[in-house]
């Protein structure tokens, strides 16, 4: 189900000094009996790359001419993200700020390259092993999500706020308790009319049931992506529905998970003129001051329909709330924005900077990783 990779290229291929190839492991040309550093030279022989942008992994992709970027998030495993980093990687990207902190410190960075090194020397890559031993830490740098402005906006702030979002207030996102402890709750309180006035948004699930549906490939352009490809039509139809009911709601509610991170639904609420119902991420935070509702993980219930109960009735303050949040959102979290970051951080890297950059604020309290409990934050003990 995860769309944004779509929004991020869509954004880049909107850049005026961009030109942007989308390919990769299994497109049409891939070869799987070559490295995916030379399927790339083959695929494009006559193409000098400034960067190449991977999201989770990049295959041991090595292109000398470009800056390399992998970017990562949504560590709920840990060991799933901090065994994605490959020998090449200039940058690391971090959809989410305390991870930076909790699980690529510079000792761990270290320790996980070490073990790298030890599995590309088992597997005969010597070249690979000299490589990453001999290597310096890559740049670092909080790489927050975005939200597509063309598909997530208001209805128009001109009209009456309330009168033209018909449903008070809806619950979004999967509702495990294990990570998403608040929205568990909400759900519950819903289907037992505890929670008032809110409905909950179905979530249409992470996989296709089949993929003998998908239309064929549009002919293949050399990289080239075309936004109309009918087989991202379900993505694009689901993405639709989804901007439609934000844009039919007063208050949008979900949490940040046990992560406290600042999840994409916030950007895509925010662009949309929805009031957000949540707990407060713990990075980023002046995003969120004053045009959040703020909630608790532990709450019940019967708290949160008070809470919605007390700003349902105060139209004029949602009114305002979801205009300064838009406007925050616009100025930093559009797609066309992470793009510009992307490149801010590539320059910085050409420069020879080094280390961690966090282009917003965070703070490095108390998170849990729920199935690794031992890289929870050492202070929180």
């Amino acid at each position: 189900m995860d769309r944004f990779f779509y929004d991020e290229v869509e954004a880049a291929l909107e850049h005026p000094d961009l030109n942007v190839f989308f390919w990769g492991v299994n497109f049409t040309g891939w070869n799987s009996a070559l490295s995916s550093t030379e399927n790339v030279q083959q695929q494009f022989p006559d193409v000098r790359f400034d960067i190449v942008y991977s999201m989770n992994q990049n295959w041991g992709l090595h292109i000398p001419s470009a800056v390399s970027v992998l970017t990562i998030g949504d560590c709920h495993h840990p060991n799933k993200c901090t065994s994605s980093l490959e020998p090449y990687d200039d940058i690391v990207a971090l959809r989410y700020a305390g991870e930076l902190i909790d699980l690529f410190r510079y000792d761990q960075w270290k320790s996980y390259t070490h073990s790298k090194a030890m599995e590309l020397k088992r597997q005969g890559d010597i070249d690979a092993y000299y490589y990453i031993l001999s290597r310096k830490m890559p740049f670092f740098f909080h790489h927050t999500d975005c939200a597509n402005e063309n598909v997530f906006y208001p209805s128009k702030f001109t009209e009456d706020w309330q009168e033209s979002r018909p449903i008070p207030a809806q619950l979004y996102g999967f509702t495990w308790d294990i990570l998403y402890p608040l929205r568990h709750t909400v759900k519950e309180g819903i289907t037992h009319g505890k929670i008032f006035n809110a409905v909950a948004y179905k979530h249409p699930g992470y996989d296709l049931e089949s993929d003998e549906d998908l239309p064929p490939p549009i002919s293949e352009r050399n990289g080239k992506y075309d936004s109309q490809d009918a087989r991202v039509g379900h993505l694009r139809k689901q993405q639709q529905s989804y901007a439609q009911s934000m844009r039919e709601t007063q208050i949008c509610i979900f949490d940040s998970s046990v992560l406290k991170k600042a999840i994409r639904k916030f950007h895509e609420a925010f662009l949309s003129g929805c009031v957000v119902a949540s707990d407060i991420p713990i990075e980023m935070e002046s995003m969120f001051r004053d045009v959040v509702i703020p909630l608790r993980l532990d709450m019940t219930a019967h708290e949160v329909n008070s809470v919605l109960e007390d700003y349902l009735s105060r139209p004029e303050r949602l009114a305002w709330m979801a205009r300064e949040a838009f406007y925050r959102a616009r100025q930093h979290w559009t797609c066309r924005n992470k793009v510009d970051r992307l490149l801010e951080a590539s320059e910085r890297v050409l420069k020879g900077e080094k280390g961690y950059w966090f282009p917003f604020g965070f703070s490095a309290t108390c998170r849990k990783y729920p199935f690794a409990p031992d890289k929870n934050s050492e202070w929180c003990t």
